[in-house]
């Protein structure tokens, strides 16, 4: 079954049981996807309410931008699941030999990289909530301000934990042009998230 397709009971279930998947890459992308919901929500309460028509156009905006994050987020668990069940099949082969070792770090690097690209996008698409949040900020029905914190921290919650299963999935990847892309990736989202956060933190007054 899909992750996205599992009751939450089920999903906790099959997180905490001892299989390699789902593992943390699922618990960051569904954490993401939390956080859309919740966003999600304070548009819907913004929508439809004469009190706050001045803000119809900013509602509406950030909810049609956050619904394909929430999808996306959901569609990132299941990838991660598929994507580590390689990395895992990956280190069940054999090393007896030198020909086995190479066959080994090829087939690990190959599923480290897609592991990799799946915990970038999750990144990315949390970062995407977080800039919708922004948006959102002072636009939104003001009942709903405490669920837009919330949801900037599991926002902010899954986008570190994709950041560092990314950095663990690295150094297993052979291709030095795909490490140092990655790499550069890295950098330059770690310094648009600080840059998102402290304006989230500003405009939300989180301290």
């Amino acid at each position: 079954m899909a992750i996205y397709d599992m009751t939450i009971r089920e999903f906790t279930e099959a997180l905490r049981a001892k299989t390699p998947t789902p593992g943390g890459g699922g618990a960051a992308a569904i954490t993401g996807a939390l956080g859309a919901a919740l966003v999600m929500m304070a548009t819907e309460f913004t929508l439809d309410n004469e009190k706050y028509a001045d803000e119809e156009f900013v509602a509406k905006s950030v909810r049609a931008y956050m619904s394909p994050i929430y999808m996306n987020l959901l569609g990132m668990a299941e990838q991660d699941k598929q994507a580590y069940e390689k990395v895992a099949a990956a280190l069940k082969m054999p090393k007896g030999t030198e020909e086995e070792k190479a066959a080994r770090a090829e087939a690990l690097s190959n599923a480290s990289y897609i592991s990799a690209k799946v915990c970038f996008n999750t990144m990315d698409l949390c970062h995407g909530g977080l800039q919708e949040i922004s948006k959102a900020a002072g636009h939104t029905n003001p009942n709903l301000d405490s669920d837009l914190v919330v949801a900037y921290n599991l926002f902010v919650a899954g986008f570190n934990s994709a950041l560092h299963l990314m950095k663990q999935n690295i150094p297993s990847i052979t291709n030095e042009k795909a490490v140092d892309l990655f790499n550069e990736k890295i950098e330059v989202f770690v310094e648009k998230h600080a840059e998102i956060v402290a304006e989230i933190k500003e405009k939300l007054e989180i301290q």
